[in-house]
């Protein structure tokens, strides 16, 4: 919020330090200029995006680039108050600029739902067809990966090398579906139709 009222001309960067301190100061600044990124190129290619990341993660605090993508995915679940021609720019950059980031900095859950709601905004009629089809699939999906969770735990949990390993139960066996995104991805270079 500090840094949208500072952006905004709400509040003087110059009244940031007295109040908050140094450090909040310039990770304040540091935010400011990680949200400039998109700016640095003239073109959202694969090369151009991909130079922008490398450049924000190697020249940026961590924490100031963990601030943007929180207050990205903000911006991305609050589409409907921007104006029409901003939201696809919107999405673009963040699907090619800042959800990579976010996978590598392994916060898979902002990452996930950055492109997902990219993806609707940007191809909005096979995003709505993809999720149509998913959750008619859902309940197989929740079965089946309810089963293969329950059948390694206990195959895992069974083996006595790695119960001396591990210690008895310690074994857990996570499981999830993939994002709207990432399985229209995964049709896509698999060839395969719905």
């Amino acid at each position: 919020l500090l840094a949208e009222a500072v952006a905004d001309e709400l509040i003087p960067l110059s009244e940031v330090a007295p109040i908050m301190g140094m450090q909040v100061l310039e990770l304040l600044h540091d935010t400011m200029r990680v949200k400039a990124i998109p700016q640095r190129a003239d073109v959202h290619d694969d090369a151009a995006s991909d130079h922008l990341r490398k450049f924000c993660l190697a020249f940026h605090d961590t924490r100031a680039v963990v601030v943007e993508l929180v207050f990205r995915l903000d911006t991305l679940r609050n589409m409907q108050l921007l104006r029409p021609y901003q939201r696809p720019i919107l999405a673009l950059e963040s699907m090619q600029i800042y959800a990579p980031m976010a996978h590598a900095l392994r916060v898979d859950g902002v990452r996930e739902e950055l492109e997902d709601l990219s993806f609707e905004v940007l191809f909005p009629s096979t995003y709505t067809n993809l999720s149509s089809w998913m959750r008619k699939k859902s309940v197989l999906h929740e079965t089946v990966l309810q089963a293969v969770v329950a059948y390694l735990t206990a195959a895992l949990n069974s083996d006595p090398t790695l119960m001396k390993l591990s210690g008895p139960n310690s074994i857990r066996v996570l499981a999830r579906r993939k994002s709207l995104y990432s399985t229209m991805r995964k049709l896509i270079s698999d060839g395969r139709g719905k």
